[in-house]
């Protein structure tokens, strides 16, 4: 019998945000000296700052 596990809109938001946050950080990896994605790795740079503050708000 599997136990189902309930999670409040908050974790799921914490979650979905951490999800995001990996992907986001991988290309931040993967990106950073690379000329022409500049803009776009600035854009990903301020969306994992974003994130990672709202997560933060989200916790307290």
């Amino acid at each position: 019998m599997s136990a189902k596990i309930k999670l409040s809109s908050v974790e799921i938001m914490i979650n979905t945000n951490n999800q995001k946050l990996i992907d986001l950080r991988k290309y931040e990896e993967e990106h950073h000296n690379d000329l022409p994605a500049g803009p776009i790795y600035w854009a990903v740079v301020h969306e994992i700052e974003y994130l990672e503050k709202q997560n933060q708000e989200l916790i307290n």
